[in-house]
């Protein structure tokens, strides 16, 4: 009954979050070309502090720290404005600065590799699992009506949280999370934690909705919203595509046919 909350939810909240991008999308690329170099350091520095807003308590100094340490990264390589080398060491290989695609794979998929590799066990125990019979699948109209409002709540929420740069699904879902149980009755938020089909939905729901509201800004203003559409915006590039506010004008239909494979 778990998967069947989780796909609802998550089904809900891409398709509530596309309609919305369908809806705002363009309004916002109206918008965007009136943007100038003060407008964006405002909206990126919003993006960035908001990184540190969102994180869970006793985490605020590590999101600070995560988030410098991003900027110092991004200051590698050559100045797009004077051509001069920044923190090169006088290697060659960083004039271009760091790659973002090659970042992402040594942070995210290398470790993961490595740990797989070395922790044998584990991967003998995953392949030897035997399936299990899935039932009691689907869920009865008290249910539905409870976690329907939820699913509500947390596209808008989430979507609105995915169009702020720097922020991203994990934040939304978290954020999710705590709105609804402390929406919730004092009767309902004692089962958070404990199986509670709301404390599934909203996660679930708030994450997908921001993985389509990061499209926003991308697609819009040529600021990705999050990782995965950081990876995009260097596959635009390399195609010599560039997203902003001249996309939708100039190539609707790699606009919309974006938004229409989602």
């Amino acid at each position: 009954k778990a998967l069947t909350i989780a796909a609802i939810s998550s089904f809900s909240g891409g398709t509530i979050g596309v309609v919305l991008l369908m809806f705002f999308a363009p309004a916002l690329a109206g918008f965007a070309i009136l943007f100038w170099s003060a407008e964006y350091f405002a909206l990126m520095l919003l993006g960035l502090s908001a990184v540190s807003a969102f994180a869970g308590k006793g985490k605020v100094l590590k999101a600070v720290m995560m988030t410098l340490l991003g900027l110092m990264l991004a200051t590698v390589g050559e100045s797009s404005l004077f051509h001069a080398p920044r923190f090169t060491l006088g290697i060659m290989d960083l004039q271009s600065g760091i790659n973002f695609v090659t970042l992402a794979m040594g942070l995210f998929a290398v470790p993961e590799a490595f740990f797989l590799a070395i922790d044998k066990i584990r991967s003998k125990k995953s392949s030897s699992k035997k399936s299990q019979e899935i039932s009691n699948l689907r869920i009865n109209l008290k249910e539905a009506k409870a976690i329907a409002p939820v699913i509500g709540r947390q596209s808008i929420q989430g979507f609105l949280i995915g169009v702020m740069p720097g922020t991203g699904a994990t934040i939304a879902s978290f954020l999710g999370y705590a709105v609804e149980r402390n929406l919730a009755s004092p009767e309902e938020r004692e089962e958070f934690g404990k199986g509670s089909i709301k404390g599934l939905a909203a996660p679930e729901t708030a994450n997908n909705a921001a993985s389509t509201g990061s499209f926003v800004p991308l697609l819009t203003l040529g600021i990705p919203g999050s990782g995965t559409t950081a990876v995009l915006l260097g596959a635009f590039i390399a195609l010599n595509l560039q997203p902003g506010p001249q996309l939708l004008q100039e190539r609707p239909e790699v606009f919309w046919s974006v938004i229409m494979s989602m």
